[in-house]
């Protein structure tokens, strides 16, 4: 299982990897860290057992991709378990979740909630909650705040358990 994911600038990267490390430290639930998920929002969830020609559609289709600002709108939650950052699914993210998807039409991953129309873009804080801890989450980020505004300017390929990078490009 492969995801494409996109990344941030560095000072939205640092402040977003800051809530997840307050976050593990309030709950206890210590994934995403131990884990050495960043912060990304996922575009596209792809399956192939053929890695070379993965990584040959990937580097084809993020050519020609822009940087890009997006506004996260809120905080959300997935089943019981995950807490996350709404960004507002604009053009910009919307032109990306086409592209990646289109370029990898076949290959996405059964039952697949990274497709256009099949999609939640989201920002995990942290994953596998207690119903607790997802309240613990929730409240955290209510104080604490987030960024009202964060700009994207990396595109990654990655594995998945564990989540490993293999590759990523600077966009335009």
């Amino acid at each position: 299982m492969y995801l494409i994911s996109l990344y941030f600038d560095m000072e939205t990267d640092k402040t977003l990897s800051s809530i997840m490390e307050n976050v593990a430290v309030i709950t206890g639930n210590t994934h995403m860290i131990e884990g050495h998920i960043p912060p990304h929002i996922t575009v596209g969830m792809v399956n192939s057992p053929d890695e070379n020609r993965v990584m040959s559609i990937f580097e084809k289709c993020v050519t020609g991709l822009n940087c890009g600002d997006i506004q996260i709108a809120g905080i959300g939650l997935f089943r019981k378990s995950v807490v996350y950052l709404q960004p507002v699914l604009n053009q910009y993210l919307n032109k990306i979740s086409v592209t990646v998807n289109e370029a990898f039409e076949g290959l996405h991953a059964e039952n697949s909630r990274y497709i256009p129309f099949n999609w939640i873009p989201h920002i995990s804080v942290a994953k596998r909650l207690t119903a607790e801890q997802q309240i613990e989450t929730v409240r955290y980020l209510q104080g604490a705040g987030y960024p009202a505004t964060v700009g994207i300017n990396r595109i990654g390929l990655a594995k998945t358990n564990p989540y490993i990078d293999i590759s990523a490009c600077e966009l335009l």
